[in-house]
């Protein structure tokens, strides 16, 4: 990971903290709850984006040909 990838990692928890807030408190929801949410669904898109896909089986490719 790059140095800016770290920091749009933390603007984008940061972000979806408050934004789990602002949408549970209009609700009547529980804000912490929501807060964690929110921080916790950015950081793991963000983790799985920068992620290599996996090597695919070796049997598939014979598999697909007949």
């Amino acid at each position: 990971m790059q140095a800016y990838h770290s920091a749009v990692m933390v603007i984008a928890i940061l972000a979806g903290a408050f934004l789990g807030r602002m949408f549970a408190s209009a609700r009547n929801r529980n804000v912490v709850g929501w807060s964690l949410a929110g921080a916790i669904l950015p950081a793991t898109v963000i983790v799985l984006w920068f992620l290599k896909p996996l090597p695919a089986p070796e049997g598939d490719a014979e598999e697909a040909e007949a």
